[in-house]
């Protein structure tokens, strides 16, 4: 396999498939999407790896410095989620002329929580995006089809995010599933199914002394599910069915240092707090480039 590094200073990325149920499929060419913020700057800008290619830099448009990102993309619409200088929830999209621009969802007036990253996917036939209030208390938004107007869809009741921490999500046509670490020092599932949200502890994913650091969940099939998660000491374990085993560590110089096969075909996709003694940002690390 052809090694690519990511982006420098990337803050945000969404792979093509891997978060919607059958679409995964490890053996596949990927493409991925980045964002970057360098240090101390207001800029953002978006980059494209499509298999052993990684496209120029194009300029998105400006965020706080040091904020959290997301992004998504399915078919041709591709969206950047990220905070601006008031501290209210943005989105900037690609239009038809392939330029970025802004959209409408800080009309909603939505503070994200300021130490706390945030997700979106595609489920139940919409684009949901799961954010976490100065509570810990987890929030879905969600974009209308016909109207193309963000709008408050739930509040997810019951749901207490450790404050630092990462959301990631599943969905399918018939349910969604939100992966997020607990102020209980574990992992939990918020699952919507039949109209209602249940929140529960994912077994096997407690914590002695502080919480799991931002877990990333992917899915072959509905109702299934693995999470991928580091702890405080840099160990890399992976949940399948009730079972944890520790595939490897991340080693000092932020290197993956593999222990076992994953369960996703050998590919790791790492939750990691990255530059966190200056920003605290949270992303995910693919380890495979």
């Amino acid at each position: 396999m052809a090694t690519v590094k990511s982006p420098k200073d990337s803050i945000a990325q969404f792979e093509t498939g891997k978060y919607n149920i059958n679409d995964f499929d490890p053996e596949r060419p990927r493409t991925i999407y980045y964002v970057t913020q360098a240090p101390n700057s207001e800029s953002l800008y978006s980059y494209k790896l499509d298999g052993d290619s990684l496209s120029a830099a194009t300029y998105v448009g400006e965020a706080k410095k040091a904020t959290a990102a997301a992004v998504f993309v399915k078919d041709k619409q591709c969206i950047i989620f990220s905070v601006n200088g008031d501290g209210v929830l943005q989105d900037h999209q690609i239009n038809k002329q392939y330029k970025w621009e802004k959209g409408g969802i800080d009309s909603l007036g939505v503070h994200p929580r300021q130490d706390a990253a945030f997700t979106a996917i595609y489920g139940i036939g919409k684009v949901r995006l799961y954010i976490q209030d100065d509570t810990g208390m987890l929030h879905e938004l969600v974009l209308d089809e016909s109207s193309k107007q963000w709008q408050r869809s739930a509040t997810l009741q019951g749901t207490k995010a450790a404050g630092g921490e990462g959301i990631s999500a599943v969905g399918s046509e018939g349910e969604v599933a939100v992966f997020y670490a607990h102020e209980d020092f574990s992992i939990h599932q918020a699952l919507f199914k039949g109209g209602h949200w249940t929140d529960t502890e994912v077994s096997a994913t407690k914590e002695g002394t502080s919480p799991p650091i931002l877990v990333t969940g992917y899915s072959p099939n509905t109702g299934v599910y693995t999470l991928q998660y580091t702890n405080a000491e840099d160990e890399v374990y992976e949940v399948h069915d009730g079972k944890r085993t520790q595939i490897g560590a991340i080693g000092k110089d932020e290197t993956y240092q593999p222990k076992t096969a994953a369960q996703c075909g050998g590919r790791i996709y790492i939750p990691r707090r990255r530059c966190c003694c200056r920003c605290r940002r949270i992303i995910i690390i693919c380890c495979c480039y």
